[in-house]
């Protein structure tokens, strides 16, 4: 009652957000050791829960502008939150930056990746490991350290298959569908059987159409894949060979028409008795595919 009708009315607009800012307080106090509890609060400020809640309490004239406040204190104080989470990734990283890329920077990202974890897969988390992985990774690609390539492929697996889902399917996040993709294109130049590669291969083609690398990559997989085809087929199985084989070397073609192994496979394929025309397809110009 000391207060004027117009601070009361203040304080009563400002009373829902309250348990807003307690709720971010919680979760960064829990940040650093990944409890349940800082889990819990970013969960209940994340936005389907604000959601939910919004819609069992609010009716009336205000509620879209109650809405609006709600919505916008509740991603403020969570990423507020996730901030003060990431603050010890990147001085690990900063600190990391002077010595040659090794076991220290992938368990650095792994624990980056259980940040992300307790986060609820928050794309904030995953759009900086995406950010600090990236140079690393080129650096162990260029000095051909293919272990320690590995190593940060497994350290962020989850994270980044998780987040190229979310690309393909929010343009918002089309910043960083190049980066992305290159993490999927490391992965896919690993030695591992050759299926697994391919997929990966896939996946950054599907994330990022116009990756350059992804697209080379892709191809040089499939005209890969056509030559094995065709060396290890049995006489029985010849015929669906060449087909294999001609429909990896088309679309090698149509992803990456320069790829200097394009003419390999196919004068094995016409060794094989498929004439390839410009505009051929798969199985067309097949000649005597018994």
């Amino acid at each position: 009652d000391a207060l004027a009708e117009r601070d009361r009315a203040a304080a009563s607009r400002s009373l829902p957000f309250a348990i807003l800012e307690r709720l971010g307080e919680e979760a960064r106090a829990g940040a650093e050791l990944h409890d349940a509890r800082s889990a819990f609060a970013l969960e209940a400020l994340d936005a389907p829960a604000i959601e939910r809640a919004l819609a069992r309490a609010l009716a009336g004239r205000e509620a879209d502008e109650v809405a609006k406040v709600a919505r916008r204190t509740a991603r403020r104080v969570r990423d507020r939150a996730l901030d003060a989470a990431l603050a010890r990734h990147r001085d690990r990283l900063d600190e990391l930056a002077t010595e040659d890329v090794g076991a220290p920077h992938a368990e650095a990202l792994a624990a980056l990746t259980g940040t992300w974890t307790w986060a609820g897969r928050d794309p904030l988390v995953a759009r900086f490991a995406v950010e600090r992985a990236v140079p690393l990774a080129w650096v162990v690609y260029n000095a051909r350290r293919w272990p320690g390539l590995q190593a940060i492929d497994r350290a962020l697996a989850p994270l980044i298959d998780a987040f190229a889902t979310r690309i393909a399917a929010d343009p918002a996040e089309l910043a960083y569908a190049g980066p992305c993709a290159q993490l999927l294109v490391f992965r896919a130049e690993l030695a591992a059987p050759l299926e697994t590669q391919l997929a990966a291969a896939e996946r950054a083609v599907e994330v990022c159409g116009t990756h350059r690398n992804g697209r080379l990559v892709l191809a040089d997989l499939l005209v890969l894949r056509g030559e094995r085809a065709l060396t290890e087929a049995p006489p029985f199985g010849r015929r669906r060979a060449r087909e294999q084989a001609l429909a990896d070397y088309c679309r090698a073609r149509e992803l990456f028409p320069g790829l200097t192994a394009l003419p390999r496979l196919e004068a094995r394929l016409r060794r094989e008795g498929i004439s390839l025309a410009e505009d051929d397809g798969p199985g067309a110009g097949e000649e005597g595919a018994a």
